[in-house]
């Protein structure tokens, strides 16, 4: 929250100082002049001394006594759970100063319960945001002429069954319906449809809000300047990591990294495993134990991006170089090869097939010492290479840690992933 006024907030206040009755103190109309009487507050106050100056509040001197400049409300005795602008606005909702801040300040401390439905919060009271700040529910396929619109009471219950999802409605959604439908003095289904619609807009509004507000405090860039996620993750990494990245200018080398992409492994490595133990139906004694494990590697993406990664001074060098290279080869891998570490024992292969590969790209040597025979060099490229992009990916990995919910873990999920699609892109 930002406790300085504008100057714009400034020249209006003082407008209404000169238009109407303004039975205070002018020489604290700032935010500044309004703080230094705090210098002697006592510090066992429960309350924030900026916010009080910010609500208008100048201390007094005398215990923890207040007083509003503009409009000369006293308070004191003040509780840590008191919100400074909710304690302003109901002992003087009248003050021209909360009357100013009313569209800013005071509704966000007044929903400081609802902090997420900021949107929500400028059209609805506080003890109505409980019933706004979750999905409602229509019956849709009830409403299939105009006519029902001027329908006088909530549909029954059997009314919101959906044929889509084959089930009806909920006992607790439709009280929720019903409270909804009291609490507003809805007078027709059509009043309804238009404050169902009004909420579910507003809240569109502050779920993009708030992800906006992820993104500015993960990033410092908001996502209403982007129309993708891996758009806004590209920028993100660019200004997280600070790299410069060469320009790959070079059509020759474009064409061999463009000629190198290849979709993910697929297989089935066995096409049909049994399992043979206690918990398994059919079990045969006779036979030896086993089970079945489902394997799957986390993170698979963020970890490759996390390797050392070229970022410049791609060209074409000697076969000896201290710096990373890029082999294009024809190669065979030999029909006795297997891998020493086996995840299982009962099935040794590690290649799609090993039938002759011509023209493909690799980096990492570890192949030949696994069997794989290089037949033809037919180009090396050097780079300089630093685990630059890692820092960004280990951001995204701790935010995935502390997301709050399904959103924002899925969200750092993909701002990680996006960036080796982004890549891809010539």
């Amino acid at each position: 929250m930002n406790l300085q006024k504008t100057s714009n907030d400034i020249s209006s206040l003082v407008s209404l100082v000169r238009s109407k009755s303004f039975p205070t103190y002018s020489e604290y109309i700032t935010f500044t002049s309004r703080l230094k009487p705090y210098d002697i507050l006592p510090s066992k106050i429960p309350q924030n001394k900026y916010l009080l100056a910010d609500c208008g509040f100048i201390y007094r001197g005398v215990k923890y006594v207040v007083e509003c400049f503009s409009c000369g409300l006293v308070l004191h005795d003040w509780k840590k759970d008191d919100i400074p602008w909710i304690e302003h606005s109901r002992h003087n909702l009248e003050c021209i100063y909360v009357l100013l801040s009313k569209g800013n300040h005071f509704v966000e401390y007044y929903t400081h319960n609802f902090e997420n439905f900021r949107e929500a919060a400028k059209l609805f009271v506080g003890e109505n945001m409980p019933l706004v700040t979750r999905k409602g529910v229509y019956p849709y396929e009830y409403t299939d002429s105009w006519a029902k619109l001027d329908v006088s009471c909530l549909p029954g219950e059997e009314e919101f069954y959906s044929t889509l999802t084959e089930s009806g409605i909920k006992e607790e959604d439709f009280k929720h319906a019903k409270a909804v439908w009291n609490n507003f003095k809805c007078k027709t289904l059509g009043e309804y449809s238009d404050l169902y619609l009004k909420i579910h807009v507003l809240l569109l509004a502050d779920v993009f809000e708030n992800f906006r507000d992820v993104c500015m405090s993960t990033y410092n860039l908001d996502a209403a300047h982007y129309y993708t996620a891996p758009d806004l993750s590209f920028d993100a990494m660019l200004k997280y990591t600070g790299q410069k990245l060469e320009l790959l200018s070079d059509y020759d080398m474009l064409l061999m990294f463009e000629n190198g992409i290849c979709g993910g492994l697929v297989q089935a490595s066995m096409r049909y495993a049994k399992a043979n133990n206690l918990k398994s139906p059919n079990y045969d004694e006779t036979k030896e134990k086993s089970w079945l494990v489902y394997q799957d590697c986390n993170n698979l993406y963020g970890y490759a991006m996390s390797e050392y990664m070229p970022y410049d001074g791609l060209s074409e060098l000697t076969p000896k170089s201290a710096r990373g290279h890029v082999y294009e080869v024809d190669y065979h891998i030999r029909n006795t090869c297997t891998i020493s570490i086996m995840i299982s024992h009962f099935y040794h292969k590690i290649a799609h097939n090993k039938a002759q590969k011509c023209g493909n790209l690799w980096r990492h040597l570890s192949a030949i010492d696994n069997g794989l025979i290089v037949e033809k060099v037919h180009r090396v490229l050097e780079f300089s290479q630093s685990d630059w992009l890692a820092k960004y990916i280990q951001l995204n990995t701790e935010m995935k840690k502390k997301a709050r919910n399904e959103f924002e873990k899925d969200f750092f999920k993909l701002m990680n992933n996006a960036i080796f699609g982004k890549t891809m892109q010539s």
